[in-house]
This record gives C-alpha cells, sequence and structure tokens, in this order.
C-alpha cells in the first residue's frame, strides 16, 4: 500500500470524507468503545478524537447508556474519563496505546462480568499418611503451570523385635529366627564370628557353627535402626 505520510493518506477537506468521524464511532452504540491518543502523535489529533466521543453521545443516549461523561471543560493529559459507554483518554507521548492499558482494563471491568485479580493469600492444607514426598502442579488459564516438591520430614524411628533370647544346638549349621518390626531400615550384627546374622523381608536369622567345647557358649545379635540405640 506504500509509505504512510502522516496527514497525506486521507482526504483533508471535510467534504472529501464519506462519513465523518464521529458517525463512524455513532455506528458502535451501544457497545462501550475508548478512544485514546497522544500529545505528540503526528498520526491523529487528540482534542478532535475527543470531540468525536462528544458528538457520537446522542446516538448512545438514544439506546438508553451514557456517551462520554466529562466533568472538565477539556480533557486533561493522563486523565481516564471511563464514566460512560464512551471513554477517553490521551497521554503525554506519540503514537503508542501502551499508557492507556491500565485504564482500559478498568473502563472493560465496568462493562463485563470479569474477576478482578488480586494477589491471594488462601493457604493449601496438604495431608499425608507416611512420610514420604510429592509433587504439587498449581495451574490457571493462560498462565503457566507451577511445580512444586513437596518433602515430608522423617517420622521418629520404631524398632521391635519378638524375642529377647534365642537357642541353638551345637550341632552345625543350626539356626533360629525372629520377628522384627521397624518403621526404617534395620540391619544385624553379631558379637562373635562362630554366629552369623542375616535378615529378609521383616525377619531376623541367626546361624551357628558346631561347638567343639562341652560348654555353653553366648553371642550378642545387635539390631541396628539409625536413630535409635542397638536393641541387644
Amino acid at each position: 500500500m506504500g509509505e504512510l505520510v502522516p496527514g497525506q493518506y486521507l482526504p483533508r477537506k471535510i467534504e472529501d470524507c464519506p462519513v465523518d468521524a464521529h458517525s463512524l464511532l455513532a455506528l458502535c452504540a451501544p457497545h462501550p468503545l475508548l478512544m485514546n491518543g497522544g500529545t505528540r502523535n503526528s498520526w491523529t489529533d487528540p482534542y478532535g478524537q475527543y470531540l468525536t466521543t462528544l458528538y457520537a453521545t446522542p446516538v448512545y443516549e438514544l439506546l438508553g447508556v451514557n456517551g462520554i461523561i466529562m466533568p472538565d471543560d477539556k480533557p486533561k493529559i493522563d486523565v481516564g474519563y471511563i464514566s460512560g459507554g464512551l471513554a477517553f483518554r490521551y497521554h503525554e507521548g506519540g503514537h503508542t496505546d501502551a499508557p492507556e492499558w491500565p485504564t482500559f482494563f478498568e473502563f472493560a471491568a465496568k462493562h463485563f462480568d470479569v474477576p478482578i485479580l488480586a494477589p491471594s493469600t488462601a493457604s493449601l492444607i496438604l495431608g499425608s499418611n507416611a512420610n514420604s514426598s510429592a509433587t504439587l502442579t498449581i495451574s490457571a488459564i493462560d498462565v503457566a503451570p507451577r511445580t512444586i516438591t513437596v518433602t515430608q520430614s522423617e517420622g521418629t524411628p520404631t524398632l521391635r523385635v519378638s524375642a529377647e533370647s534365642l537357642n541353638i544346638n551345637a550341632v552345625a549349621a543350626s539356626t533360629a529366627s525372629m520377628w522384627v518390626i521397624s518403621n526404617t531400615t534395620w540391619n544385624l550384627e553379631s558379637s562373635e564370628l562362630w554366629l552369623t546374622a542375616s535378615s529378609d523381608s521383616g525377619s531376623g536369622f541367626i546361624s551357628g557353627e558346631e561347638n567343639p567345647n562341652p560348654t555353653v557358649r553366648k553371642a550378642r545379635i545387635s539390631v541396628m535402626v539409625k536413630g535409635l540405640s542397638p536393641h541387644v
């Protein structure tokens, strides 16, 4: 379409315009509409834009809604006039609508049933049956989800054994067993080389070598749990 030179790509005489700006704006009635501009915007005339909203107002009122509501003699810079169905704001600057976005959101909230976003102070209450870890994903519309890793601290270790003493025969490979109940890992240690201790699925097993002596011999089996004193 070629280069657009400010002031040269539209007719400069009102009689050459097929429809005046306020007439075009009136066709939007009764829908809410905000006009904006800048003091150094060479593409538009901010005061003329305001007059467009002023002269389109009767059509809005004819359809039962307010047009522009202007309490000042002339629009002031950086002031949003958003009380009516037609709104206007212009800023100190050039051809950009960025300064008007906060005003636009405030204006739109008056005409649409949308939630007002505000910082949330809600609390999440997490429950768990045992110490472990989990991943919590928080998601919202049009926002990348956030992932939180929740790690629960360890509980107090517990330990119970089914026997305080065990007896085995004098022959080689004599064995005995006991139950070990704990909420964490455990292991067995023997105080003597002739007696071995092992564990499997909650049970402790001991196995002795042949006793060549005519006297009874004894050994200590320690059940070891991290955080607790050894159970002997």
